[in-house]
């Protein structure tokens, strides 16, 4: 790796010196003819203002608004960046003023002879392109199009291809990480961390990882419960199509019981989204889930509370809350797939009446 790096910049500093010898030897030769016929002076001198004319950019169109030079781009730091988020490649549309190419080629440091030579072909008439990255000042960048206009091939696949800073890509499809997860592994040396509930990333090189939320709360019984009902909500879905919010909201106070409950109460291995499922989809272990919250001394007696609460849901109510609460938990069923909120089974059957077992 370093040796590569180490060649590459001999090469940039060759070549910033092969262009400075230009620019020297044509001075040189200036200076002789100069001294040699006065007229060749006063031809120069015309060259040199032509030269030195500020480029006008007139566009009536969009008033004051334009398109980025190279100065633009090194003001905002986007480009000649170590990181960052590759928007795209950029040649100078408009050529770089004759000094500007003149002082990068000639006071920029020989680390940068690199950044100088792209910057100084930008005067010339075929300019060097550069890459332009979403510099740190700007963090967050939305791209959006229809299908097929380029988003993950000209956004994302060389952001994840190039930038060595560690990611969270979603990735819904898992196409991304069959393209990349290898990759970033090799050259970058990262820990790939893959959670794929439904199977989409198969053949990507690295087995399925799991996350239980649940257990990351345990140990704080003063925040359990606050933790537990935010779960609840990410898990009870509101589009806002509801017509009685009451269903929803019921629906919360059940999962929320539950899952406090088991993140309380329950061993490690059993603190997870699959025995909330188990519980709320047998009656039996529910019951005896009520009745050991309403004992339970747990998060300053919060516990309690919730069990007061779901215990008052009778009849057709609770069957229909039941219902709701069911449905939104509906995706963790998936008998063919490793759901990452899924814990691995007993092979014998636990019956109801081993509810305690988990404790």
């Amino acid at each position: 790796m370093w040796i590569s790096k180490f060649c590459q910049f001999i090469e940039a500093v060759v070549t910033r010196m092969s262009l400075m010898s230009g620019y020297v030897l044509a001075a040189t030769l200036s200076i002789v003819l100069i001294a040699a016929s006065p007229l060749f002076m006063i031809a120069l001198v015309g060259v040199l203002i032509w030269k030195l004319q500020p480029v006008r950019q007139i566009n009536a169109t969009h008033g004051s608004a334009r398109w980025a030079n190279m100065k633009d781009l090194i003001r905002a730091g986007c480009v000649f960046q170590p990181s960052g988020m590759v928007l795209g490649r950029f040649r100078q549309g408009v050529p770089l003023r004759f000094t500007d190419a003149l002082f990068a080629l000639f006071f920029l440091p020989l680390r940068r002879s690199h950044e100088a030579i792209a910057i100084a072909s930008q005067a010339s008439a075929k300019p060097v392109a550069v890459s332009v990255v979403l510099p740190n000042d700007y963090p967050h960048m939305s791209v959006y199009g229809p299908s097929g206009t380029g988003k993950s091939s000209c956004f994302v696949v060389p952001a994840a291809r190039e930038v060595s800073d560690n990611m969270v890509i979603l990735d819904p499809k898992g196409e991304l990480a069959r393209l990349m997860a290898k990759h970033r592994h090799r050259k970058f040396g990262h820990e790939i961390v893959v959670i794929d509930p439904f199977g989409v990333a198969k053949g990507c090189g690295f087995e399925a990882a799991t996350f239980n939320p649940a257990s990351l709360f345990r140990d704080n019984h003063e925040t359990l419960v606050d933790e537990a009902r935010r779960m609840a909500s990410a898990v009870i879905v509101n589009t806002g199509a509801e017509k009685d919010p009451f269903w929803n909201k019921a629906s919360n106070v059940l999962v929320t019981g539950v899952l406090a409950f088991l993140m309380a109460e329950a061993s490690p291995e059993h603190a997870n989204f699959n025995r909330l499922r188990d519980i709320l989809t047998n009656p039996e272990l529910m019951e005896q889930t009520i009745s050991y919250m309403q004992q339970s001394q747990a998060c300053g007696g919060l516990l309690q509370r919730l069990a007061g609460q779901m215990s008052q849901l009778q009849g057709q109510t609770k069957a229909s809350v039941f219902s709701v609460a069911n449905s939104h938990l509906e995706f963790l069923d998936s008998p063919g797939q490793e759901s990452p909120l899924r814990r691995p089974r007993r092979k014998r059957r636990v019956q109801p009446t081993g509810f305690t077992e988990y404790f």
